[in-house]
């Protein structure tokens, strides 16, 4: 079983740090709505001159405490023109907010990356060309300085990835951007007694609940939580999975690109690449299953890592299609279990590895590269992998490959680094497919970083529009 859902809950406080005011007898409530009357959710509501504030919820409702007669109100939306209110008397305030009139070519800033218009996504705040022409300007943060409501943007140094300082939010009553709050709230979590274990696997193990690393997990019991999960086996050729009592789909399998990035068959191949996967014939002497048959041929069952491909072709190798791929393997299987798929490893949702990762991220971005460099080398460490001896965004990008491997980050660590959208060896134009599956999709715009809305969801309110890029 996991930890308490107290303790996660106090670490869940920690995880998101924010400044609140204290409780006094005044209080304004209200609503913020579109001229359509929607909701909108998640506007700012803060008093002019000071820190802090509150956001509407899904509702478009919110609530501030310690509101005084005389003093201004902003409320500012993304997309939205910001309205100031002068407090009188009353207690209740239902705000309209209008469009705000953008200009044409413009410059989006993000707070997480620096990418091109197709890779961005996520809440944004405009600034036109008019703005930008303004002034002496000696790069993109001299120019955007003292034009976005909220941002402090200062610069000391001319590399755009580590230098440009843009303080965001208040947290803990000190300004600080994304990054200073990811390394702020990663020390917080050290402090709170989370650490690296000295062993990379006793993170996944049957009893993976004394883990120092594990921050949240969902908790697995086969008697008190009966969780049916069978992503532990599903990935398993079916006579391997036989072989350990298991039932197999031969299903997902590691791409070409992971294997690449974690060096398979070469003298340099990581020493995590074995614990989060099922290679080769590994499995013969670790699981003493003896020699297994592929189901296809004569030839005996072994995982063929890099000949994992988007879809076989009608005269492909039997053997290669049985077996192509790496498979899941990061979790101790588990013997014990009362039922198949009920396991009593608990689910690791988030752990302090992933989040040292994020600071070393945080460090490089903000230009102390050794520092990120340090903190990978710590993680790299812990697994007995060789120490790197320099460090890139890319590098750090695909660290985060190697030590999360099946634990649910790639996707938003793609987005996040301007990637998602980029072919790779085993997706790009042109790549052999089933009919159903359609054409590869060369996103040039970067829609696809955003979910397509389910037909069967857009059929039960006609009111709303499928995301941009996806056809109905």
């Amino acid at each position: 079983m996991g930890k308490t859902i107290l303790k996660r809950a106090a670490l869940l406080s920690a995880g998101v740090l924010c400044t609140m005011t204290s409780l006094a007898q005044s209080v304004v409530q209200g609503t913020v709505k579109d001229k359509s009357g929607e909701p909108l959710i998640g506007a700012t509501i803060q008093v002019k001159g000071q820190q802090g504030g509150t956001v509407t919820d899904l509702g478009g409702d919110w609530k501030l405490s310690n509101a005084k007669p005389g003093q201004v109100l902003v409320i500012s939306y993304v997309g939205y023109a910001n309205k100031e209110i002068t407090l009188g008397a009353q207690k209740s305030l239902n705000i309209i907010l209008e469009p705000d009139k953008l200009d044409l070519d413009e410059v989006v800033v993000v707070g997480y990356a620096i990418g091109s218009k197709r890779t961005v996504s996520g809440a944004v705040e405009r600034v036109g060309r008019k703005d930008m022409n303004k002034g002496v300007v000696t790069s993109a943060a001299d120019a955007l300085k003292g034009k976005v409501s909220g941002v402090i943007i200062s610069q000391s140094g001319g590399d755009p990835m580590g230098t440009t300082n843009i303080r965001m939010m208040t947290v803990d009553g000190t300004q600080r951007n994304c990054w200073e709050t990811v390394k702020y709230c990663v020390d917080k979590i050290q402090a709170a007694g989370y650490s690296l274990t000295a062993n990379y696997a006793d993170n996944f193990v049957k009893s993976n609940e004394s883990s120092t690393e594990n921050i949240f997990v969902r908790p697995n019991d086969d008697k008190t939580y009966k969780i049916t999960d069978y992503n532990l086996m599903r990935s398993l050729h079916y006579n391997h999975a036989s072989a350990i009592g298991y039932s197999g789909w031969n299903g997902a399998c590691a791409t070409v690109r992971a294997m690449q990035v974690m060096g398979y068959g070469t003298a340099s191949e990581d020493l995590r690449l074995r614990l989060n996967y099922w290679c080769d014939q590994d499995f013969e002497k670790e699981q003493k299953t003896g020699s297994l048959s592929d189901g296809a041929t004569s030839k005996p069952l072994e995982y063929e890592p890099l000949k994992a491909v988007i879809n076989f072709s009608n005269d492909a190798d039997p053997h290669d299609v049985k077996c192509a791929g790496a498979r899941f393997k990061k979790y101790e299987y588990d013997g014990t279990a009362s039922s198949q798929g009920q396991n009593n490893n608990d689910l690791v949702i988030w752990r302090y590895g992933d989040a040292l990762l994020l600071k070393a991220e945080a460090e490089y971005r903000l230009g102390d590269k050794a520092g990120a460099l340090s903190l990978v080398n710590e993680i790299r460490t812990r697994a007995k992998a060789t120490p790197r001896t320099s460090l890139t965004l890319n590098d750090i990008l695909d660290e985060r490959m190697i030590e999360l491997a099946w634990e649910g980050t790639r996707r938003q660590d793609q987005i996040r680094f301007c990637t998602f959208t980029e072919p790779t060896v085993d997706r790009y134009p042109g790549v052999p497919h089933s009919s159903l599956a359609g054409d590869y999709n060369d996103d040039k715009t970067g829609y696809t970083v955003v979910y397509p809305i389910p037909y069967s969801v857009l059929n039960l309110n006609k009111n709303l529009k499928q995301n941009p890029g996806y056809k109905k």
